[in-house]
């Protein structure tokens, strides 16, 4: 069951990050085309004369525009990566208990109420911290 489980979750998990790559890239193609769409029709209405100025502050915006997406590519990868790796351990904790819980199901009959209460709330204080995380990590891919 764990191993089903498992594979659902990566192959959902490279399903959901091939698909941000791929809109992420198309993105990055469309404001590529834009930019010098944009270069050609400013330098085809301004005179001949400032051309290498011009010249001059295309290069320099383009190597900005550069700098800014890997940047911002970057600081992407990173909060991805974090939200990940936070709902892998949190989802280890809590597959671990729901685990414990359900292979010794029969030792609990003979625990008392109070024991019960407590195993109860140890569960359900992981699945508070389980569920937000996987949220969180589902939200940033």
């Amino acid at each position: 069951l764990y191993s089903a489980i498992y594979d659902v979750d990566v192959i959902t998990g490279k399903a959901y990050f091939g698909v941000f790559v791929m809109a992420q890239s198309c993105f990055a193609l469309l404001l590529s085309v834009l930019l010098v769409s944009g270069l050609a029709a400013w330098s085809y209405l301004e005179e001949a004369s400032s051309v290498g100025v011009q010249t001059a502050w295309y290069v320099i915006g383009v190597f900005v525009m550069m700098a800014a997406g890997v940047v911002g590519v970057w600081v992407r990868m990173k909060i991805i990566w974090v939200a990940v790796l936070a709902r892998k351990k949190r989802e280890c904790a809590w597959f671990k208990s729901c685990v414990f819980v359900f292979t010794s199901w029969r030792q609990f009959m003979g625990l008392m109420q109070t024991e019960k209460a407590k195993l109860e709330h140890g569960v359900l204080a992981q699945n508070e911290e389980f569920v937000p995380s996987h949220c969180d990590a589902r939200d940033t891919m």
